[in-house]
């Protein structure tokens, strides 16, 4: 039984979540399929999957995105020897690792698909409404302008690793191709 003061807030909470239920149920139905359109006794899959929905590939991952916001940064080395500093691919980028990145042009097409092969998704720590302005901000100081040429790149957000390191918004992540990007535990 329920003490009688939590009542009222109990059923607007109760009244909230249902009507959120509905509203992603209703968001959901424009993407569902229909029956197969039937001939007779028999149903023809054929134009069954022909559907009307928008091309733009990020607004339709928006409409039916229920969780949190979330980031994907593409990952690069950064070598310095004395005052030099490369950015190549990572070292275990398929098909171009560890290639030195021109930064006054549009990388070749090799070069770019190992960059894009590098993206991963950011932790929610980093992407949650109090510091995902934060984020974005800091990632865009990675900007190259000659990327944005390329259709793949155009539009990325960067980070840079050291020894397969970064510090982002103050936190630091550590880069293993086996394990993804974690955060390095502070000492």
């Amino acid at each position: 039984m329920m003490p009688p003061l939590w009542q009222d807030a109990a059923e607007r909470a109760r009244a909230k979540a249902c009507q959120q239920n509905q509203d992603k149920h209703a968001a959901a139905q424009g993407f569902l399929l229909g029956e197969p359109k039937r001939s007779g006794r028999s149903a023809s899959l054929v134009d069954w999957l022909d559907v009307t929905a928008n091309d733009d590939e990020e607004k339709g991952r928006a409409q039916v995105r229920d969780g949190e916001d979330s980031l994907e940064v593409i990952l690069v080395d950064v070598h310095r020897e004395g005052c030099q500093r490369e950015i190549r691919t990572l070292p275990t980028a398929p098909g171009a690792p560890g290639v030195i990145v021109p930064t006054d042009r549009v990388p070749g097409r090799e070069v770019v698909r190992a960059m894009v092969m590098s993206m991963v998704r950011l932790s929610p720590k980093f992407t949650n409404p109090r510091r995902i302005d934060a984020t974005i901000a800091e990632l865009g100081k990675y900007v190259v302008l000659a990327w944005q040429d390329d259709p793949e790149l155009r539009g990325q957000l960067f980070l840079p690793l050291e020894e397969g390191r970064a510090e982002l918004i103050g936190i630091t992540v550590e880069y293993d191709s086996s394990t993804g990007l974690k955060e390095v535990p502070s000492e």
